[in-house]
């Protein structure tokens, strides 16, 4: 087993605490989806739609 020492865990701890800071950082910023991201949202929210089901439906299918 590899011998850890203090200053080892201390530089793992702050590499860490990098790269929670960046995702905090792209988090809160505010993007605006493309053209594109739109109508393909728009396409999938439409196809689930279409492909569910109601609770009644199921049953009285199943009752």
């Amino acid at each position: 087993m590899e011998n850890v020492t203090l200053n080892v865990v201390y530089k793992e701890i702050q590499d860490l605490k990098s790269v929670v800071t960046y995702l905090k950082h792209l988090l809160e910023e505010e993007y605006e989806l493309s053209d594109w991201a739109k109508e393909e949202l728009k396409n999938a929210r439409e196809e689930m739609k279409t492909k569910t089901f109601s609770h009644e439906d199921i049953m009285k299918k199943y009752a």
